[in-house]
């Protein structure tokens, strides 16, 4: 059977298991644009566009509820322990449950995506957020294509015990066009560019490191914040930069 519908360009469809509504599932998904901070982030890294960005990169998911996992080394489903806090039976939209064996946790989701044509969605780990001994997996799903429950997995990287707290960030996901990234390879640069623009990013790079090292020391936080403000070097603005998402 085939799908009687199309994703809108720019659209992540949100579609609830049978049984499951709307208001079950509102804000356990949600655009990473709007958790700009981290509260283990000093000041300095607030003045690093990149790192910035990145925290807002995406669209983070979080716990449905508080739950604990105990993983005793084994390679066994039975291995690892999953113990759930009080919670309504007929309101769960997330599951927490041994799948694989080997110390990982899936999150079944009762519900799953769906994106415009020849769109993935790459679960990634939560930008820029902590979690001690867990390993948040990477997968890429065809989205476009999905007709089952949306999961995905975390590691606990040894033995022990892991808790997770209800509204807790515990993945995150970006969404990218299928093949886009099989497309690139990679070159060196004298196979690509002359020995004169080579030199150029030479005399950008010692630019860049002598201002680091020198009046840059005496601007707040020890940056010029060049990259930020979008400008080489010498000051020179780039056509096309981004200050925020």
């Amino acid at each position: 059977m085939t799908s009687s519908f199309v994703v809108p360009d720019n659209r992540i469809m949100i579609i609830p298991n049978d049984g499951i509504s709307n208001d079950m599932i509102d804000g356990l998904v949600s655009d990473a644009k709007d958790t700009k901070k981290r509260d283990w982030f000093n000041e300095r890294f607030y003045f690093c566009l990149p790192v910035v960005i990145g925290n807002q990169y995406g669209y983070v998911i979080r716990a449905q509820r508080g739950f604990s996992v105990a993983w005793n080394g084994g390679e066994d489903t039975s291995d690892l322990r999953v113990s759930e806090l009080p919670f309504p039976i007929n309101k769960r939209s997330q599951a927490y449950i041994s799948n694989f064996g080997g110390g990982i946790l899936t999150i079944q989701n009762f519900w799953h995506m769906r994106t415009p044509p020849g769109v993935n969605t790459m679960v990634i780990s939560p930008p820029n957020y902590i979690k001690d001994n867990v390993t948040f997996m990477t997968a890429v799903v065809e989205t476009d294509n999905l007709r089952r429950g949306f999961t995905f997995n975390l590691k606990l990287n040894s033995p022990g015990t892991v808790n997770f707290e209800a509204g807790e960030v515990i993945g995150a996901f970006i969404n990218i066009p299928r093949y886009f990234v099989d497309s690139f390879s990679i070159s060196y640069a004298d196979s690509l560019i002359t020995q004169d623009q080579i030199n150029e990013e030479h005399d950008s790079i010692r630019e860049f490191d002598n201002q680091r090292t020198g009046e840059d020391m005496s601007k707040p936080l020890q940056s010029g914040r060049k990259y930020f403000k979008g400008e080489d070097a010498w000051g020179n603005t780039f056509p096309d930069h981004q200050q925020k998402i």
